[in-house]
């Protein structure tokens, strides 16, 4: 009788309804498999816990079965996205039988040399990437496959990857207009060692441009890490009942919102506060925020797929991929005008039906303490 042991690839080709002669080329790469067959095998391995034995296929096959994830550290970084990005990639690379090694070249250039001399990775995945990032050229110029999880500005192709981040900065300044207001600070970190990230410039490049449109005025407000930086930032600060606090990549939204409450601000009535992410397994404040789900998990898997199809010699991908951002409205966004809660004013100003800004600029803000009508004088 059987037992409900491990999985063997007789299983996977059963499931899938393919030979298991596929399912050996699908797992070792050895001939091409046509899209649909590929598909089937990988939905079936990661359906049953199918994990082949990637040694022992290695030495057969005499053909590095190894994927090098680079990520240089830096001090601003979101460490437990960075953690829940590199394993969602080593899930998708083991359903393609790779294994993954992380490559931490703090170096920089001459690390990431190295690292392509050694022959151990057979493909490249780049994360942390800055607009002008210098790997870009290194990596045009090699013989290694890669792909950049950001969009680097390079004059030479190469294969990239992100979340859509000016698409979402254009939604979130186009949602928070339809929610009457008529100021919108923008909120970034106050970090030079993640300054030159190449997401947190695009969803600012798309709010400005949503901003301009809707003539409303969009004032960039620069905080420091954690609970302080956010207090410090809106220390002083009276409640600006039409404003509203759209905050940028890498700026923790449970940190604004209890740092607001703290003052006694009521994040979803006294003013709206929209993230470009929110970690939602583990959440730190008592507001569900509105949010971006900036499609980690679907990126990582795109991200695994285009690389090991361009090390198995599966054709080429697009130069660059966007993966579209989804609205997670949450409660930190006050109601619509005419859907305010009976009983409960809407907050003074009303935003554009007021007239509060006539036109729409960028104006830089680091901080500190506001006046009577919300401006920094």
């Amino acid at each position: 009788m059987k037992g409900a042991g491990k999985p063997t690839s007789r299983d996977v080709a059963a499931q899938a309804g393919v030979s298991q002669t596929t399912v050996s080329y699908v797992m070792s790469g050895r001939r091409p498999v046509a899209d649909e067959s590929r598909r089937k095998v990988l939905a079936a391995m990661e359906k049953l816990g199918y994990s082949p034995d990637a040694s022992a296929r290695a030495l057969r096959s005499r053909r590095a079965r190894v994927l090098g994830v680079v990520v240089p550290y830096r001090v601003g970084a979101d460490s437990a996205a960075q953690h829940r990005l590199i394993v969602a990639l080593a899930r998708r690379a083991r359903l393609h039988d790779y294994d993954l090694v992380l490559l931490t070249t703090d170096e920089g250039v001459s690390g990431l040399r190295r690292a392509i001399n050694t022959g151990l990775c057979a493909g490249l995945l780049i994360m942390e990437v800055v607009d002008d990032d210098p790997r870009a050229a290194v990596l045009h110029d090699s013989r290694i496959s890669s792909v950049f999880i950001g969009l680097p500005q390079t004059d030479g192709p190469v294969f990239s990857i992100d979340g859509d981040y000016e698409r979402a900065g254009e939604e979130g300044v186009e949602l928070l207009i339809r929610r009457g207001h008529g100021r919108i600070d923008l909120v970034e970190p106050d970090d030079d060692s993640v300054s030159g990230l190449g997401f947190i410039g695009r969803f600012r490049d798309g709010a400005s441009r949503a901003a301009a449109r809707g003539s409303v005025e969009l004032r960039l407000r620069r905080v420091g890490p954690g609970l302080p930086g956010a207090l410090e930032s809106l220390r002083g600060a009276r409640c600006v009942q039409e404003r509203a606090y759209l905050l940028g990549p890498l700026v923790s939204v449970d940190d604004w919102i209890n740092a607001l409450g703290l003052l006694g601000v009521r994040a979803g009535r006294d003013v709206s506060v929209l993230a470009s992410a929110w970690d939602s397994e583990h959440p730190h404040c008592l507001v569900k925020p509105a949010h971006f789900e900036m499609g980690n998990q679907r990126l990582a898997e795109a991200a695994v797929d285009m690389l090991v199809g361009l090390v198995e010699g599966d054709g080429e991908p697009p130069i660059t991929t966007l993966v579209p951002p989804r609205l997670m409205v949450g409660d930190s966004l006050v109601p619509e005008p005419g859907k305010w809660p009976e009983g409960e004013p809407f907050p003074r100003g009303g935003g554009l039906a007021a007239g509060v800004v006539a036109s729409a600029e960028v104006r830089s803000d680091p901080g500190g303490g506001i006046d009577d009508d919300g401006l920094k004088e």
